[in-house]
């Protein structure tokens, strides 16, 4: 038994290492990579991303477990009346990654200064907390930013979303399955509140976790399922990953969905916003794709080139349209631009140029 107590301590103690090592290298990583954007292209306000006013690091549910990490930024500029909000969700595998990511503050200060309140939230990670901890805390965020709109002068019942990667993950369950009674908002269960949002666009997004694993297991390690769902079990496995994989919530009611990606993107992710932006066109639902040829995972951090304005131009418009009210379509890309938009919403979309295995 002592034996036992002693292995589990000394593996508690390695996890809260091994965290604390990850997120110091990330933020090592993330500061590199400012230097060499400014140093390449001059300062991210250069190409957009300003907005008045940041407030940063603020808690949004206090108590919790780790509650250091359940905090998030606000951004926003001046505005008549009240402005939609855009909660916005950092990637980094659900293993590192922070609001503070060059990407993340990119696209917070970008659409700030197109006259939303955007919520750039952090959520706690894997390994200390397993799937679906981290889409309790999205959901939580969500709650938060509708309870504290007046602050900032934001619309409760006007809310968006967005994220990369495993912030695409998280957004894209945020917003296809907000009220799912699978999950509670960590900090904000029972608020008068829920976590429904209006609009979402996932960047390089997963919505189909297990062949996503599968498919890096270079990147992902032998004993990804079990590092990613806490469990053992492969009953148990397959039960987490179908609750957590947004596929599984797909209706007609869903909230209008922008898909973002590059055609090369280095984890294979490309195949399945072609195919999810497809199959809610195919339930009514109006959805879009914005494919960044060429573009690798992440491309966005790289704030920039055209692709990335471009791809951003797009991401507003869409909001534009959903959370301001009925507008103009998204514009059709520039001439300059590498940037290819299709709307997936009529009888008229192109079919895929990929095969796609059985669920």
């Amino acid at each position: 038994m002592k034996k036992k107590l002693f292995a589990l301590a000394m593996a508690a103690a390695l996890t809260v290492a091994v965290l604390g090592c990850l997120k110091r290298t990330n933020q090592l990583a993330n500061d590199r990579k400012k230097l060499e954007q400014f140093e390449k292209h001059g300062p991210m306000e250069l190409y957009g991303a300003k907005c008045d006013y940041e407030e940063l690091d603020l808690p949004y549910a206090p108590g919790e477990p780790d509650d250091d990490y359940l905090t998030l930024d606000v951004y926003w500029s001046e505005h008549a009346g009240r402005a939609p909000i855009i909660v916005n969700i950092h990637g980094g595998g659900w293993i590192i990654g922070d609001k503070r990511d060059i990407n993340s503050v990119n696209r917070s200060r970008f659409l700030a200064g197109r006259g939303y309140v955007v919520v750039s939230a952090n959520y706690r990670l894997l390994p200390k907390y397993p799937i679906p901890v981290q889409v309790n805390d999205v959901m939580g965020a969500v709650v938060w930013a509708k309870k504290n709109a007046e602050k900032y002068g934001g619309d409760p019942d006007r809310v968006g979303i967005m994220g990369g990667s495993a912030g695409g993950h998280l957004a894209a369950m945020a917003a296809w399955a907000g009220g799912s009674p699978h999950f509670s908002p960590t900090g904000h269960a029972g608020s008068e509140f829920d976590a429904t949002v209006m609009a979402a666009v996932p960047f390089y997004g997963v919505f189909d976790l297990e062949p996503v694993i599968t498919l890096n297991r270079n990147w992902t390690g032998a004993v990804s399922i079990p590092f990613f769902t806490g469990v053992s079990d492969r009953e148990e496995q397959k039960k987490i990953l179908k609750m957590v994989s947004p596929k599984n919530y797909l209706t007609p009611d869903l909230p209008p969905t922008l898909f973002v990606c590059g055609d090369q993107d280095d984890f294979k992710l490309y195949p399945q916003s072609v195919q999810y932006s497809r199959e809610l066109a195919e339930l009514g639902v109006p959805s879009g794709l914005v494919t960044v040829p060429g573009a690798l995972h992440g491309f966005d951090a790289d704030y920039g080139e055209p692709s990335t304005r471009e791809a951003l131009e797009q991401v507003a418009a869409w909001f534009d349209d959903h959370l301001k009210g009925a507008g103009p379509p998204p514009p059709e890309p520039p001439e300059w631009s590498p940037v290819s938009w299709e709307p997936l919403n009529d009888d008229h979309a192109p079919e895929a140029d990929f095969e796609f295995g059985e669920d």
